[in-house]
């Protein structure tokens, strides 16, 4: 974390000098080196956090027990094993986002819910229709990801699928939890970079032709 601040204060002075100096030519310059210094700053902290949790599992079992905050925070610390930067967003009012993190290799930004059940319960759609309207417009996601150690209503797959958003259902918790299969696997994330890759789409309002 301390190499993080000091990248954050160079960034900021950087900045400010040469806004003051040279104006906004050399400015944007300095935008586009300071993006490139906030993304090394966040490789470095990824991969030593990743270091510390690089052995960590959870059983199907164990994550049954947890309480919905400590599932949470599960998810969060198998996101940082795997080397993103994520942080814990979850509270009252989340507005359908409980971890955030960012991929340090593609400045990716991967927005998740998730939904701890005790009885085996499938996520609904309408959990799928909340994550659509707010993982872009709110939280800036380029992918939107749902997590639950139930299952999912066939509603809730075919809507997923429609927005691409990610439903990581009990088997592919276990692979990922279990296993040790990388989040990058699970979601995709190897894949080709595109910006702004998750968009929020609504039902189509055209009306039929007569």
């Amino acid at each position: 974390m301390t190499v993080w601040l000091l990248m954050e204060l160079i960034t900021a002075v950087i900045g400010l000098v040469l806004s003051v100096w040279w104006g906004p030519p050399v400015t944007a310059a300095a935008g586009a080196a300071a993006v490139t210094l906030q993304l090394r700053a966040r490789s470095a902290v990824a991969a030593d956090a990743s270091a510390r949790l690089a052995e960590l599992r959870y059983t199907a079992a164990e994550l049954d027990a947890l309480s919905p905050l400590d599932f949470e925070l599960a998810v969060r610390d198998l996101m940082v094993r795997d080397g993103l930067a994520a942080r814990h967003v979850g509270r009252g009012g989340d507005q359908a986002a409980d971890v955030i993190a960012t991929d340090p290799a593609t400045g990716r930004t991967v927005v998740v819910q998730c939904k701890h059940t005790t009885t085996g319960r499938n996520v609904t759609v309408e959990v799928i229709y909340q994550v659509n309207g707010t993982a872009g417009p709110v939280h800036g996601a380029d992918m939107a990801v749902v997590v639950t150690n139930g299952g999912f209503t066939k509603d809730a797959r075919l809507q997923a699928a429609a927005f691409r958003i990610v439903v990581v259902d009990r088997g592919l918790l276990q692979r990922w939890a279990q296993e040790g299969t990388s989040i990058r696997g699970v979601c995709g994330l190897d894949g080709p970079v595109r910006a702004r890759r998750f968009r929020v789409r609504r039902p189509s309002t055209r009306r039929p032709r007569a």
